[in-house]
């Protein structure tokens, strides 16, 4: 009976470290996750800002068509 008592403190001791070390990874974990956003949320508006500075010039139309001559080669 010893032994299982043994055992069982032996138990509760290793599972008491591991709830420590487990908090502690999760704390880096969520520091690198928040890291990871904020990066990406100035990735995102850098973007954002490009977007607003660039004007980009086409050809294209919006409307009915217009009618063209074709020319017919000679």
């Amino acid at each position: 009976m010893q032994v299982y008592h043994e055992q069982i403190e032996q138990l509760q001791a290793k599972e008491k470290l591991l709830a420590d070390e487990n908090a502690i990874l999760t704390e880096k974990c969520q520091a690198v996750h928040n890291d990871q956003v904020t990066e990406a949320m100035q990735a995102d508006f850098r973007v954002l800002e490009n977007r607003e500075n660039s004007d980009v010039e086409t050809e294209l139309f919006i409307g009915p068509p217009e009618t063209r001559m074709k020319q017919r080669p000679k």
